[in-house]
């Protein structure tokens, strides 16, 4: 969740987790990753007359038939730029 002045036009920018992947602990089992802005991709949010705006963060993996069982996660940047 962001907020901003009322009825602005927020840009998005998302950085995919490094080499494309999420990881187990000490990265011995990895899952490829590619991480989506929610609205279709969208990269711009208007907020409205109370400045308020949200983002989700989904995405596709990899994931083998064999695959390791565990908790697996990478860190990944969203930036917001307001006017």
């Amino acid at each position: 969740d962001g907020f901003a002045s009322a009825n602005q036009s927020v840009q998005l920018t998302l950085t995919q987790p490094a080499g494309g992947v999420i990881c187990n602990a000490a990265c011995a089992n990895t899952v490829g990753a590619v991480l989506n802005l929610d609205n279709g991709g969208a990269t711009t949010r208007n907020t409205g007359v109370t400045g308020a705006f949200t983002v989700f963060v989904g995405g596709d993996f990899s994931i083998a038939a064999n695959q390791a069982a565990g908790l697996y996660t990478a860190q990944f940047d969203l930036t917001a730029v307001y006017p």
